[in-house]
C-alpha cells in the first residue's frame, strides 16, 4: 500500500505502507529548507536548547521560541534554598549554574571528623578532614586540665601532671573537712533531739493578782441630787433653819397681835 500526503507547493509525496510522523518529518527535512507544512497538529521540532517541555505552538515553519516554562532549583547545602528560573535560562555552562543555585550562606553538611564545613554553599564535595578550621576543646581524664587546638592540627597529650595530683588532694581534704562538718552537725541535733525528749520540771505559774473592779464615775446630776437630798434630810440643816427664823417669827406674832387690836 501507498500513503499519499500533501507535499510542497501543492505537490504529493508517496510513502510506502502507513508512515509515522517522526519519519515524515525526517523526510521533508532532507528534502526541503523549509519542512514545516500548515496542519493542525502540536509542533513536533526539537527545542534549541534541548529540553523537556514540548514547544506549546502548533505546527509553525522557523524556530521554535524560547521555553519560558518555570523550573525549580535548589541549592548545594542541606538547607534546600528553593530558586526558580525560567528553562532556558538553565541553558549555561555547569560552574556558572553552580554559582547561581548557591545560596550563599555557610555550608552545613558534616565531614567526617564530624565539624560542619566552614565553606559556602557549593557544589561536590566538602573540603578534607585535614582542612578542618573548628577548634577542639579537651581535658585531661581528672577533668583539672583543658586543651583547645585545631582540628587538622597535631593534637597534643591530653594526660595528668603534677597539677592534677596537687588538685586531687586538695579535693580529697576539703571533701574530708566536709564529711566532718556534716558529722558534727548531725551529732550536736541528736544530743538536741535527746534533750527535748527528757521529762522537764513542772514550773509553778505565778498567780494573777486579781484586780479590784473600777467603780464607774457617777452622773454629775445624780451627784447633785443625792448632795441636795442629803442636805434636807440632815438634822443639822433643820436646826441652823429654826436658829435663823426665830426672829422673823417673832415679828410675825408681833404684827399679827397689832393687827388684832386695832
Amino acid at each position: 500500500t501507498q500513503t499519499k500526503i500533501p507535499g510542497m507547493r501543492g505537490k504529493q509525496e508517496t510513502f510506502k505502507g502507513c508512515p509515522e510522523l517522526g519519519s515524515i518529518i525526517q523526510h521533508f527535512e532532507k528534502k526541503y529548507k523549509d519542512t514545516c507544512l500548515p496542519c493542525a497538529l502540536p509542533c513536533q521540532k526539537p527545542r534549541d536548547p534541548p529540553c523537556k517541555h514540548p514547544c506549546p505552538l502548533p505546527c509553525h515553519p522557523g524556530e521554535c521560541p524560547q521555553c519560558e516554562v518555570l523550573v525549580r532549583k535548589y541549592c548545594h547545602c542541606p538547607l534546600s534554598t528553593l530558586k526558580v528560573m525560567k528553562c532556558h535560562e538553565t541553558n549555561i555552562p555547569k560552574e556558572e549554574m553552580d554559582k547561581i543555585k548557591s545560596c550563599g550562606v555557610e555550608c552545613t553538611k558534616k565531614l567526617s571528623c564530624g565539624h560542619t564545613c566552614k565553606l559556602i554553599c557549593h557544589a561536590g564535595d566538602c573540603r578534607p578532614v585535614n582542612e578542618c578550621t573548628s577548634r577542639v576543646r579537651k581535658f585531661c581524664p581528672c577533668k583539672n586540665l583543658k586543651f583547645s587546638f585545631i582540628c587538622s592540627e597535631e593534637h597534643p597529650p591530653t594526660e595528668c601532671n603534677e597539677s592534677c595530683a596537687i588538685r586531687k588532694k586538695e579535693k580529697e581534704e576539703k571533701r574530708r573537712k566536709q564529711e566532718e562538718k556534716k558529722r558534727k552537725q548531725e551529732e550536736q541535733q541528736r544530743e538536741l533531739d535527746v534533750q527535748r525528749r527528757e521529762p522537764s520540771k513542772k514550773r509553778r505559774k505565778p498567780r494573777k493578782q486579781i484586780e479590784e473592779p473600777k467603780a464607774k464615775k457617777p452622773n454629775a446630776i445624780v451627784v447633785k441630787f443625792q448632795s441636795v437630798y442629803n442636805t434636807l434630810t440632815s438634822e443639822t440643816f433643820w436646826k441652823t433653819v429654826f436658829v435663823y427664823s426665830l426672829p422673823f417669827l417673832f415679828l410675825f406674832i408681833f404684827a399679827f397681835a397689832a393687827l388684832i387690836k386695832n
